[in-house]
């Protein structure tokens, strides 16, 4: 029966052998590495997980680590789970985290909290290697020691000689249910339940002698087993029989990656084989690709894919390496070209050829090197820049006696144009081929025109140069020959004329070192100095609606209706028309994160390729861009956490604060892994916030608010394009306060109404009495209801004053400097009275302004200062239908007002201003000066008294303040916060 069934599997092996073994297409993929040197505690990772909340998850002999593409966080050392050594992750289908460490067993993460999964008896497994969940949604977990089962919250031990006391390292769930496990001995147990139902061994699924060394399953149950060699098996079960019957088998080779580890399964197919040596990618269409130590792909343990598209590998030699798709290409490795400066490279016969500072390189179309009679000729000579010419030749630009060079590979002829030709500068600087075949060839001393292995013409200081060291050159479809130079500006050559065009037209820099014809617009594109100007018209024009990094722009093209820069870090996307046409525009930029191998420099020159694409000099080799960008989805957001004085609360849905609640501080991130999407992060904390801010870093950040008053509010985080305005996603949690008591409407309905009601009985009764023609009886009754308006009043006004600790006893204070005020003008008894009694309420309409703004430490902000001076509105407000004492309003709504016009609410000014309310005014600004503020300590006399007679006719009514100064030298003030008069009859 054995002999069948390996006679069987050979014939299908055959078989599917014949697959061809396609390579995916060679996509430009980045390898980023994350380690002890850029945030990640550790350089050796165990396992890499991404939640369905798209959080990445490491584990890791440093520990557990969540990343959030801006932060990793140690759950380890924060001493939330008792473990810092991670072996393995799942979440499972309810969401969630299983976590298998290497020394303390298992543990799970359900809200917010790590719990321990008991073993049943002495804990046996606790060194965990791997985690799965079978289709009835039970836990299994591989440890050194034997596998588990979770059964009612306990860890069970499988019971069997197979499994107890041995190292299952991987598993696998199939469609019916069954745990598969590698283990090792080469061969794979399959575990039903708590009981072992087989067992696969190596020859049963690889025909080519390899081992098993790994086993993974998918979504629909087909399991994955890797090999110690190089060969992945897929089986689909087509039945529930462990025999060739029941198997269907797809065998894939890996290549060059060997020692399968372990293999990842994406929810799309993708197949994600984890080597000792390298890692491959194998597509839902049976495509492989294979990346190896020039992705620092050695020693993969674990790897998954993100919603993003970028792998990551959990790596024992490097620490965690996330692969992304990039928009440059390199040659460097096949090449050499690793570390190697480039100036210039040029392109001819399916050659490639690459000035340097020593010598010159010649590759062929595979970047294999070539040696000739002209790479020997030129070593050691600096080039400064190579080209070529329609005629397929290649002009070099040599800095040194060898002036400029052509050589023709048809014939491997060189043409040397130096001294001997004409050449009495021979450093040459840049070579540019003009329509009719001549060479434009730029030194320090000027400008040669060269052909047909002569001069035809020089330019320099003799000829008009003022400047005469030549940077770059362009010609427009007019003929005119433009020359940019190092200090001098723009030159034009038309018809052997030259003419300077520089700061005179507008030119703000003098240093040109690239110049671009523009055809669609008929102008020039010039880069000057740090700048970037267009040329047309006879007059320049600075371009400075877009995002241009700091530095110079070396190098311009265009292409696809858009304007490509080149600076020191990437290249510049812009769209040409918004550019020119002065619309705000958003520049793309391409840089490191998306390929670039090295930093460019000035005075460097690139090529483009036949099919389109820009090879790029840098100083670290060669780049190759096809002028496009990485096609990413815009990125999902998410609220981290809300800290509430002090507490952390993980991932609220909604957040309720209790009154006493001081500060609130929102941590919010952008879940975005690729470096190289074009995003903004927009916030807004709805029901304080009038608009929304633009957060500073665009992968995310936190915001604290403090002291907000009672009520119900909304945070927005909003990620979008600024490109495409509606593309975004939108993430809000509402977030209750409790009121406290004085924010209670009810609260201050209450006061109101007792102190209306107060009020109007004792101003009747006092009302009533005086038309009693002070008879002593009715007398000693005023006194009585006196003392209780007195008392409500000045119980009231502390109410007020208690809203502001720095004002206390403030209210009480004015009345009485008010009311003596009135009686050294001369006023009667009653009159003194009704100003003390309309004093007491000059602030109640801070009843209206937020403890948060009249309590603050520091400086008001404008729109904190115009909430502050609404307060005399809403007193006379408050006290219009107060109507038995005559003009009580007055004091409020008024004594804010100046006798010059230049006062709140209103603007009144010298007469207009009711009398009560410039004596109250007088009075009320004594007291401030006066008293001890949260932003300064009270003034002294002498500074109180220059004060007032400074601001005499301004500020005050000037027939009152010397009424305030008497009392100042009398020494009456400042006075006691009590009831008595500062003057009494004897």
């Amino acid at each position: 029966m054995k002999r069948s069934l390996l006679f069987l599997l050979t014939v299908l092996l055959v078989l599917f052998s014949a697959i061809p073994q396609h390579a995916l297409a060679a996509d430009p993929y980045v390898a980023t590495v994350y380690n002890e040197r850029n945030g990640l505690p550790t350089g050796e990772a165990n396992v890499v997980y991404q939640t369905s909340d798209h959080y990445m998850w490491i584990g890791s002999y440093g520990g557990l680590v969540r990343y959030d593409g801006s932060t990793f966080r140690n759950y380890s050392q924060e001493g939330l789970i008792p473990s810092s050594s991670i072996r393995a992750l799942l979440e499972d289908r309810e969401g969630r985290l299983w976590v298998g460490t290497n020394d303390a067993g298992l543990f799970v993460l359900e809200n917010g909290a790590f719990t321990r999964v008991q073993e049943a008896g002495a804990p046996t497994l606790l060194c965990i290697r791997d985690i799965i969940q079978n289709k009835d949604g039970d836990i299994y977990a591989a440890s050194s020691s034997g596998l588990g089962r979770v059964k009612d919250g306990v860890l069970v031990p499988v019971e069997d000689p197979l499994l107890t006391g041995e190292t299952v390292y991987t598993l696998g769930a199939d469609r019916y249910g069954r745990i598969w496990c590698s283990l090792n001995d080469w061969q794979c147990a399959v575990v039903a339940g708590d009981a072992l139902v087989g067992v696969i061994h190596s020859q049963d699924v690889f025909p080519g002698g390899e081992q098993i060394y790994s086993v993974s399953s998918d979504k629909e149950g087909d399991l994955y087993l890797g090999s110690y060699e190089n060969a992945v098996t897929q089986i689909t079960l087509i039945s529930e029989e462990l025999t060739a019957a029941g198997f269907q088998l797809r065998c894939h080779s890996t290549g060059d990656v060997a020692i399968h580890n372990d293999l990842s399964l994406t929810a799309a197919g993708d197949v994600l084989v984890c080597g000792q040596r390298g890692f491959a990618w194998i597509d839902p269409e049976g495509n492989v690709r294979a990346f190896g130590e020039e992705a620092s792909a050695s020693g993969i343990n674990s790897a998954c894919r993100d919603y993003e598209g970028n792998f990551w590998l959990a790596s024992g030699s490097y620490g965690v390496i996330r692969l992304s798709v990039g928009c440059y290409d390199t040659p460097n490795h096949i090449a050499g070209l690793s570390g190697v400066v480039v100036n210039s490279i040029a392109l001819s016969a399916e050659r490639y050829y690459l000035a340097l500072d020593n010598g010159l390189m010649i590759f062929d179309s595979s970047w294999q090197p070539i040696e000739n009679q002209l790479t020997e000729s030129l070593s050691g000579i600096r080039i400064r820049q190579a080209i070529s010419d329609k005629q397929g030749r290649i002009w070099l630009a040599t800095y040194s006696a060898n002036g400029a060079i052509c050589y023709d590979p048809a014939d491997e002829s060189i043409t040397r144009y130096d001294e001997a030709a004409g050449l009495t500068d021979t450093w040459i600087r840049t070579v540019q081929e003009l329509p009719d075949g001549t060479i434009a060839a730029g030194t320090s001393t000027g400008f040669y025109l060269l052909k047909d292995g002569g001069v035809t013409a020089f330019y320099g200081h003799g000829e008009g140069l003022s400047n005469t060291t030549i940077l770059c050159f362009a010609q427009d479809g007019s003929g005119t020959l433009y020359i940019g130079t190092d200090g001098g500006g723009m030159y034009a050559l038309k018809d052997g004329t030259l003419t300077h065009h520089g700061a005179q037209e507008g030119l703000g820099e003098g240093v040109v070192l690239r110049l671009l014809a523009d055809k669609q617009g008929g102008g020039l594109f010039v880069s000057a100095g740090s700048s970037l100007y267009y040329w047309k018209d006879n007059s320049y024009r600075k371009l400075s609606n877009f995002n241009k990094a700091a530095g110079s722009i070396f190098d311009m093209y265009l292409r696809n209706g858009k304007l490509w820069l080149l600076q020191n870090s990437g290249i510049l996307e812009v769209d040409r028309t918004a550019l020119l046409t002065g619309s705000a525009t958003v520049a793309k930029t391409y840089s490191f994160s998306h390929g670039l191998t090295g930093s460019l420099n000035a005075n460097t020159w690139n090529a483009i390729t036949p099919d389109g694409r820009l090879l790029v000099t840098t100083r670290n080799g060669i780049s190759i861009f096809s002028f496009a960008g990485t096609p990413n989805r815009l990125p999902d957001g998410i609220i981290n956490a809300i800290q509430v004085d002090g507490e952390i609360v993980e991932h609220p849905e909604k957040l309720h604060l209790s009154r006493d609640a001081h500060r609130v501080t929102i941590d919010f991130a952008v879940l975005s892994y690729t470096d190289t999407s074009n995003y903004r992060i927009a916030y807004r904390l709805e029901g304080l916030d009038q608009s929304e801010s633009i957060a500073a870093d665009m992968k995310g950040g936190s915001i604290s608010y403090t002291n907000l008053t009672g009520g119900e509010y909304t945070f927005h985080i909003r990620v979008f394009d600024p490109e495409r305005p509606r593309n975004e996603h939108t993430y809000r949690i509402p977030i209750t306060k409790e009121k406290k008591l004085v924010e209670q409407p009810l609260f201050w309905l209450g006061i109101a109404l007792v102190f209306a009601g107060a009020v109007a009985l004792v101003i009747t009764l006092v009302s009533h009495l005086r038309h009693k023609n002070r008879l002593r009886l009715m007398n000693e009754r005023q006194q009585e209801l006196k003392t209780i308006l007195i008392q409500s009043l000045q119980t009231f006004a502390r109410i007020i004053d208690a809203k502001d600790p720095y004002t206390n006893g403030h209210s009480i204070r004015v009345a009485k400097y008010a009311r003596e005020i009135a009686r050294r003008m001369g006023m009667d008894a009653d009159q003194q009275d009704d100003i003390y009694y309309i004093a007491l309420l000059h602030d109640i309409g801070k009843i209206g302004i937020p403890d948060s703004i009249l309590n603050k430490k520091g400086a008001l902000t404008p729109e904190e200062r115009a909430v502050i001076q609404t307060h005399p509105a809403v007193g006379g407000k408050v006290l219009a239908n107060f109507t038995a004492l005559e003009d009580i309003d007055d004091g409020a709504r008024y004594h804010h007002e100046r006798y010059d016009g230049k006062g709140y609410c209103e603007g009144l000014s010298g007469k207009d201003i009711p009398l009560v309310a410039r004596i109250i005014g007088v009075a009320d600004s004594y007291d401030a000066m006066a008293s001890d503020r949260c932003y300064r300590p009270a003034l002294t006399k002498e500074k109180i008294l220059s004060e007032l007679e400074e601001h005499s006719g301004g500020q005050f009514d000037p027939e009152i303040v010397p009424y305030m100064v008497e009392m100042i030298h009398e020494g009456i003030v400042p006075a006691e916060t009590d009831e008595k008069p500062l003057f009494e009859e004897k």
